[in-house]
């Protein structure tokens, strides 16, 4: 370090401050400098957040600028927009699968600028459920040996079970739409094929899975 002029103070500045400034992923210096117009973006999901391909998906992130410039959202595998309060909304390009990057860009005179935060979101394949079979002996109460969960591919956390409006022909059905475990009563001398249908719901608006059949044959 040279010396210090007369009547001049040398400042020492952390190594750590100086490898908060740049561009790209997790370049943003956050909240470390007010005088740079880096954009910063918190997210309240486990990073990289799963999103189900060609749904568009409210996301836990909130991106900012810390000078008064709006912001561009940029994705390289989909479309992303940011609302008035900051939150980051993403859908995916048709038959894309895997990581994908979006850029919180501040715009300067209405067009992109150098001050960019990148975040990475992470796109699957939407539920997909499949048909299950039981035995259930006449006139006894039925506890599932394993749920309705057991066979099918859930993506993401959150995904809930929807049984179908019309209910079991032979007697009564009581599912748990967390595990997908199920307690079937039949009526007392029902023999037969009895029937019902169910979907998966998921934790964002319009996140659905094919709907199918779990079949009881009493008797």
């Amino acid at each position: 370090m040279r010396a210090a002029r007369p009547g001049w103070r040398v400042l020492a500045v952390p190594v750590a401050a100086l490898l908060l400034v740049g561009v790209g992923l997790g370049a943003a210096p956050g909240r470390a400098s007010a005088l740079l117009p880096w954009p910063t973006c918190e997210t309240t999901a486990d990073p990289p957040q799963k999103v189900v391909s060609l749904l568009t998906t409210r996301l836990s992130t909130w991106c900012t600028s810390m000078i008064p410039r709006p912001l561009l959202m940029v994705a390289e595998h989909g479309d992303a927009i940011i609302d008035d309060h900051g939150r980051v909304s993403y859908r995916s390009n048709p038959e894309f699968l895997g990581v994908d990057t979006i850029w919180a860009v501040v715009t300067i005179g209405g067009r992109p600028s150098m001050y960019r935060t990148g975040f990475e979101v992470e796109v699957v394949a939407p539920a997909v459920a499949r048909a299950d079979a039981y035995a259930v002996p006449a006139g006894a109460r039925f506890e599932s040996p394993v749920g309705l969960l057991a066979n099918d591919e859930v993506p993401t956390e959150g995904w809930l079970i929807q049984q179908g409006t019309t209910p079991p022909a032979l007697g009564t059905i009581e599912i748990d739409t967390v595990t997908g475990s199920f307690v079937y009563t039949p009526r007392p001398g029902a023999a037969g094929v009895d029937t019902i249908r169910y979907r998966l719901t998921g934790p964002d608006d319009g996140a659905y899975s094919n709907a199918v059949t779990v079949t009881l044959e009493v008797g």
